[in-house]
């Protein structure tokens, strides 16, 4: 009888082990890649600029900048496939991630303290969310950042050269770089990926808590 017993109570441990990985770990890495490959992205396009900056105007002749922009004409595609891939599944990710925050910031506000097990769990769960959430729009808002820094030294350094040389040359090419369209990773065309949007989403939560606290003292 006590094997069973012990063999049934470590079958609910491997059990709740599953369930957490699937629901802890699992969507955890998956932002963790998403976020990889965004920052690289980005460090490609930074190490570009980094490169014009360190050119003289006398030296940024057409053949330089069509060599950069080649350059950035393939991280361009790696951008277009990223969003391709991941737009869908990194809004459910953002989705996910931020009603289980609220849920277990719900559980923080709303149990009696002395249930010290399950505050420290909703605790370390809301945290994990909250830095998932967060990692996004800062990694992937990294990148219409990125971009507009290059194009700002891009521009910088064609005006400086066209003011010293005094020649159209490369004038269809820095309308090539400026008459694209803003790129910025989204969620399904639903969430644009934006830094700015992490003051949102702690702005989302601080009203959440308000209102959940003021709900517990009136009840």
């Amino acid at each position: 009888m006590e094997e069973i017993i012990k063999y049934f109570a470590l079958e609910i441990i491997l059990i709740n082990c599953i369930v957490f990985l699937a629901d802890l770990m699992l969507p955890s890495l998956l932002t963790l890649l998403y976020c990889s490959l965004s920052l690289r992205c980005s460090k490609f396009i930074n190490n570009l600029t980094n490169e014009i900056e360190n050119i003289s105007p006398q030296e940024f002749g057409p053949c330089v900048q069509f060599d950069i922009l080649k350059r950035k004409s393939k991280v361009d595609d790696i951008l277009e496939d990223l969003e391709n891939i991941f737009s869908k599944p990194s809004l459910f990710l953002i989705m996910l991630n931020f009603v289980t925050c609220v849920f277990h910031l719900g559980i923080i506000l709303i149990v009696p303290s002395d249930h010290r097990q399950m505050v420290f769990e909703a605790f370390f769960n809301s945290i994990v969310h909250f830095i998932c959430v967060t990692a996004v729009f800062w990694s992937a808002g990294s990148v219409p950042v990125a971009l507009n820094k290059l194009n700002r030294c891009f521009y910088k350094k064609a005006h400086s050269r066209l003011l010293l040389v005094r020649t159209s040359e490369g004038r269809k090419l820095k309308r090539e770089l400026f008459e694209k369209p803003e790129f910025a990773l989204t969620g399904w065309d639903v969430i644009v990926y934006r830094r700015s949007s992490i003051l949102t989403f702690v702005g989302t939560l601080l009203t959440y808590s308000v209102i959940t606290m003021d709900i517990k003292y009136k009840s």
